[in-house]
């Protein structure tokens, strides 16, 4: 059996240079989009989640970018304790609800489109 080795290594580069492509691109994004102040102004979206839950707007703002990325959503709660708009109690529930989104972008992300298909309709199902 003769592997090349440079042939394996141009095909994993092949399949990764696209996903951290997409990556790269979606938090530059979610981050010029936090910066410029724009997911503050859908805060409104989420506004009737965190009603109940007494947190700013700020949270639900960071509630949005979490659809997006977690991590530029927990970014943006530990810019916000930095500059003292949030208590220690309010990081804490606030980066507790941004890990809510996750769930759902990984059924629609890899459940789906990935485990389904590789394990069928039935067995992916019960996965």
């Amino acid at each position: 059996m003769d592997v090349n080795i440079f042939e394996i290594f141009l095909r994993v580069v092949d399949f990764a240079v696209p996903i951290v492509i997409m990556i790269f691109i979606g938090l530059m994004g979610a981050g010029m989009l936090i910066e410029l102040g724009v997911m503050k102004k859908f805060s409104g979206i989420a506004r009737p989640l965190f009603k109940y839950t007494n947190l700013p707007d700020s949270c639900a703002s960071t509630f949005l970018v979490a659809l997006g990325s977690t991590v530029a959503a927990n970014s943006m709660v530990l810019k916000l304790k930095e500059s003292e708009c949030l208590e220690n109690k309010e990081v804490i529930l606030c980066a507790s609800l941004n890990s809510t989104p996750a769930y759902f972008r990984e059924i629609l992300t890899y459940q789906i489109p990935i485990v389904l298909p590789a394990l069928g309709l039935i067995v992916g199902g019960f996965y």
